[in-house]
């Protein structure tokens, strides 16, 4: 896992950038956007999942990220959502642009709900559910609700969360799957299986 960042004065030259200042590999992960000492910071955070552990062609029933969040930003109305994993393997700086185009929700949070120093579940939706390569490599990604939709409060704002990587141990993401393996029919029981994020 790793997070695109990008930093400016402008809002416009910071979000619409064809390319990221930095790719990240922290143990402190981030996501959204916030505005601190008069700089736009965005935070395009890339997911990986193994998704090999699970047999290729099940039903994927449910599915929902698990994030180990240690701050979330004061724009409590504010949702950091799951979108398209329009990235490379590896990251690059141009995945940021990229990902501007991924503005479909496949499942969010808001910011009012996280609880912080604990895990918190984000459900994808059928859309997202649709993006999750089973049996191969999984690519998600999240962005802040104010970056997907271009909006720029104009003065302070804090649409972001952080939260621990796959190098915190007890605290690493995951994407928990409940699923119904091939053949096994809608009258069979489902399995689950907890993917940890990979380290690329």
């Amino acid at each position: 896992m790793r997070f695109l960042d990008k930093e400016h004065a402008e809002w416009d030259i910071a979000r619409n950038a064809a390319a990221a200042d930095t790719v990240f590999n922290i143990i402190q992960q981030r996501a959204g956007a916030f505005l601190s000492a008069g700089l736009y910071h965005f935070h395009r955070q890339c997911l990986f999942f193994d998704g090999s552990e699970v047999q290729s062609g099940s039903m994927v029933n449910t599915a929902k990220i698990r994030l180990w969040i240690t701050h979330k930003g004061t724009d409590y109305s504010h949702y950091i959502n799951i979108v398209e994993g329009l990235f490379s393997n590896p990251v690059v700086l141009a995945d940021y642009g990229s990902l501007l185009s991924a503005t479909t929700s496949g499942g969010g949070i808001l910011q009012n709900d996280v609880v912080q120093d604990q895990y918190n579940e984000i459900d994808l939706n059928a859309a997202g559910i649709g993006w999750l390569n089973i049996g191969g490599l999984i690519k998600l990604a999240l962005r802040g609700e104010r970056d997907i939709d271009n909006e720029n409060p104009g003065s302070s704002f804090d649409n972001a969360i952080w939260y621990y990587s796959w190098a915190e141990a007890g605290k690493e993401p995951f994407l928990v799957l409940d699923y119904t393996p091939p053949g096994g029919g809608l009258m069979k029981n489902p399995s689950s299986e907890l993917l940890a994020a990979r380290f690329i």
